[in-house]
Formats: C-alpha cells, sequence, structure tokens
C-alpha cells in the first residue's frame, strides 16, 4: 500500500486551477481517494492523462465534485489506472479559505 499526500491551504479568494497531486503508480490493482476542506466554493477534478512516446500529455476529465465544506469527500477505483492527475479549483463563487486535505492510496 502507498499514500501520496497533498496538504495546501484554499485562499479566501478566487485562485486559478492548481496541480496538486499526479499519481503515476504501476503496482496497484485499485485506487481511493479521499478529500476534505475547510473552505466552501472548492471543486475537485480527477483527470486520466495519456503520455504519448515524444512526452506529449492528452488529459481527460474522468469527474468533477464540488467538495462540500467539512465532509469527507471518497472516490474508489477498483481498477489499474496509469496516470491521474488530480486538480483543484474555486467553484462559481469566492472561496471562504482554509486548509484542504488530498490522500490517494494504492493497493495490490
Amino acid at each position: 500500500m502507498r499514500i501520496i499526500k497533498y496538504r495546501a491551504t484554499v485562499p479566501n479568494a478566487t485562485f486559478a486551477e492548481t496541480d496538486p497531486l499526479n499519481l503515476k503508480v504501476q503496482e496497484h490493482q485499485k485506487i481511493t481517494v479521499c478529500a476534505l476542506t475547510a473552505s466552501t466554493n472548492v471543486k475537485m477534478v480527477v483527470r486520466y492523462v495519456f503520455e504519448d512516446d515524444d512526452g506529449t500529455e492528452v488529459v481527460g476529465d474522468i469527474q468533477t465534485i464540488n467538495l462540500t465544506q467539512n465532509v469527507l469527500t471518497i472516490i474508489n477505483f477498483n481498477m489499474k489506472l496509469g496516470y491521474l492527475r488530480i486538480v483543484t479549483d474555486d467553484v462559481t463563487g469566492t472561496p471562504s479559505g482554509g486548509a484542504i486535505r488530498i490522500d490517494a492510496t494504492t493497493a495490490k
């Protein structure tokens, strides 16, 4: 089992999309993503990244979740996934600010 952690503070203002977590794991059978924020108006976008032989990346959104303040959000992928990118962004409105925590756990 492997846990990849992201910790940051959401500003009390609108912000540009961040690149908090890139998961490139090879020896796993499933992935669980847990997210918790103390802020309002924050979303998490889970994306799949395709890498071409020349290093070019093509990204496709898997799921967008508007996080609820102080409510744990859990996403399970019961399959092998090559390269995931999890980004955060503000929703329509100014975030209230506060901590954001994202953990991705991979397991065989």
